[in-house]
């Protein structure tokens, strides 16, 4: 409720009126068009009938002066002359899926307000992201991106000082099990591999895969926490950041981590067998040649 108030003016002709109140008030826009609360030169810029076109009526927040921190207004509160509303701005509604990959928005400056450096330029940061390189990546203008498969958007800043940084875009409500837009596969893999969700963890030399959420034997940043969408479990194959193809980190201390070759491709042989086997399998005359796992099976020739 705004304040219901009489205005009784000093003797001495102060242009500041005193205000009794009807009702308690709380720090509230004052109504524009109340012109008592205007009678100062620096008010008088802000009158109703000097700005129509800025449309200042009520008390709704605006922005006559076009300040950079956006919509504002004066306040009810004797010790708060103005203050900045709780408007977001239009580009920070939009919302972002899984770790971002697919966002295509306009934000262009970081979570702590950084302005981002566009990715045709490298100035002042030297990188490899071009979009000529990585046309599919949608590295238009300055605008945060995420073309690697970090947690998510992010870009680089035109702080000399600061490489990058990741932007402030609200993560879209939905289910954490998403998987974004990637085609699904578990027995071979499209494209990059970024669909893959079958369960090889062992690389083509048959070292197996450390586990996600371990971080011995090697130290990472894939947790599967942060990266819901990318299914993470275990330690199966995966391909969270966008590489060639799935890959893992390998439990071998001296090999950090391994593209996962044992996994074929969707469309070449052997990819998807629709044959099966009766009773034991001890009749079983198909061309399966990969273990369960993902392991190539040896000749039995070598096994005498």
């Amino acid at each position: 409720m705004l304040c219901m108030c009489r205005v009784k003016w000093n003797s001495m002709g102060d242009v500041r009126p005193v205000l009794t109140c009807s009702v308690r008030c709380s720090v509230l826009c004052q109504m524009r068009k109340a012109e008592m609360f205007l009678q100062t030169e620096s008010f008088f810029f802000f009158l109703p009938r000097k700005n129509r076109k800025k449309e200042l009526t009520n008390n709704y927040c605006r922005n006559p002066d076009n300040a950079i921190s956006g919509p504002w207004c004066f306040t009810t509160d004797p010790n708060v002359r103005h203050q900045v509303c709780g408007v977001p701005e239009c580009l920070q509604v939009e919302c972002v899926s899984c770790n971002g990959e697919s966002y295509r928005g306009p934000m262009d400056h970081t979570e702590t307000g950084r302005e981002c450096q566009r990715w045709d330029l490298e100035e002042p940061h030297k990188h490899l992201f071009h979009p000529k390189r990585y046309p599919d990546k949608g590295l238009d203008d300055n605008y945060c991106r995420n073309p690697d498969g970090r947690q998510r958007p992010w870009c680089f800043t035109l702080d000399a000082h600061t490489s990058w940084e990741y932007c402030n875009i609200t993560a879209c409500r939905e289910s954490s099990d998403s998987v974004g837009e990637v085609d699904v596969t578990t027995r071979c893999f499209l494209g990059r591999g970024e669909g893959y969700r079958g369960t090889v963890a062992v690389t083509p030399s048959g070292v197996t895969c450390q586990r996600w959420d371990s971080q011995y034997p090697h130290n990472h940043t894939y947790i599967p926490q942060d990266y819901r969408c990318k299914d993470l479990r275990e330690n199966y194959c995966r391909n969270p950041d966008g590489l060639d193809l799935p890959w893992c980190f390998t439990s071998d201390p001296n090999v950090r981590k391994a593209f996962c070759t044992n996994i074929l491709r969707c469309g070449t042989q052997n990819t998807e067998p629709h044959d099966c086997y009766e009773g034991n399998g001890e009749s079983y005359r198909g061309e399966v040649s990969r273990t369960r796992s993902g392991l190539p099976c040896s000749l039995w020739r070598d096994h005498r």
